[in-house]
């Protein structure tokens, strides 16, 4: 029942945000076709892979994953499909995460943070019988974030990215880090 109050706080969160910060720009949909759009909101989309460390189960292996961002501004919405592999341990994650930009001290580096949930397929194959959980598949929640760096490579953008993951269970929670790195390519 506890993890059901904490998975349920987290989507009321994520909607929260969410309406909240597309609820910052104006979306006049009833006007009339003849009168001109002086507000003119158009998101930017990019494509995204990773790839570096994962740190679980006090072991080091692993991360790979591919996204999409979707950016408004210094907001972006980002769903995502993240594998991590460490010993016997696996899990292919899919997330959506809220993404907030800040304003870097310098022209070509801008810092992040983000959170979201994601449903996990966990799996643990030690052949120790008191290692628990062996499978599951339940939700996550995620919490980072990183630095873009928008002059090093021409056309697209190169980033650092660090998350703390937690996988939520009912026996024990499976909890851990990432530490990786990417490209972004605008659509």
């Amino acid at each position: 029942m506890k993890n059901q109050k904490i998975v349920f706080f987290a989507v009321v969160l994520f909607f929260f945000f969410a309406t909240n910060g597309f609820s910052q720009f104006k979306t006049d949909f009833a006007s009339p076709l003849k009168k001109s759009v002086t507000n003119s909101v158009k998101p930017s989309v990019n494509i995204g892979f990773l790839g570096g460390f994962a740190m679980f189960n006090n072991g080091t292996g692993v991360n790979l994953g591919l996204f999409t961002e979707i950016e408004l501004d210094r907001f972006a919405v980002v769903p995502m499909a993240d594998y991590w592999k460490v010993d016997n341990a696996s899990n292919f994650e899919m997330a959506g995460l809220l993404r907030l930009k800040f304003k870097g001290t310098t022209s070509n580096m801008d810092p992040y943070v983000d959170g979201g949930i994601g449903v996990n397929f966990y799996e643990n194959t030690d052949p120790n019988p008191n290692t628990k959980p062996k499978k599951l598949t339940n939700a996550g929640l995620l919490l980072g974030g990183g630095l873009e760096f928008s002059n090093l490579l021409e056309g697209s953008l190169i980033f650092v990215d660090a998350k703390y993951k937690i996988i939520i269970n009912d026996e024990k929670n499976v909890s851990g880090y990432t530490l990786t790195g990417g490209i972004k390519i605008p659509l």
